[in-house]
């Protein structure tokens, strides 16, 4: 009877392959969603492939948007199953209130993008980790990329 089982733990341990870290590829898709009165919304995308025979989720994201190295926003992103086997995309959304690009720390940040409107783009840097769960496995990632947003 222990044969049996044991052979059979063995089957499901080789078919269900969770040995590999999910590939980080590229930031990219980073475009503004809305501008209201009270935020800009600035959303882009984390590229990633899961090798495994397994899914899992998003469990945690500590990112910061900045600018200029001043920090504008905390970046946020929905909930979201990862599908064994594939490419999946993690949103990431960040809503940068204008007192951050007219208060006093934001003048040099104003004077830039008013250069920026007049190049029609701006650079904004993506920093934090990213965390995603697989079965029992979290699988940390940092983050530090800088991608140019179009201003058109």
């Amino acid at each position: 009877m222990k044969i049996i089982y044991y052979a059979l733990l063995s089957i499901l341990l080789i078919s269900c392959k969770l040995s590999e870290k999910p590939e980080y590829k590229a930031l990219e898709n980073i475009t503004i969603e809305e501008i209201n009165n009270k935020v800009i919304t600035v959303s882009a995308e984390a590229l990633y492939f899961n090798p495994n025979h397994i899914g899992g989720s998003v469990k945690k994201i500590d990112i910061d948007l900045y600018m200029d190295g001043v920090k504008l926003s905390k970046v946020n992103t929905q909930s979201f199953e990862i599908n064994s086997q594939e490419n999946f995309r993690v949103p990431l959304k960040a809503q940068i209130p204008h007192s951050k690009l007219f208060g006093t720390s934001g003048k040099q940040i104003l004077g830039n993008l008013l250069n920026a409107a007049l190049n029609k783009t701006v650079k904004i840097n993506y920093k934090g980790a990213i965390t995603l769960d697989l079965g029992a496995i979290d699988y940390d990632y940092t983050l530090d990329e800088t991608l140019e947003l179009d201003l058109n």
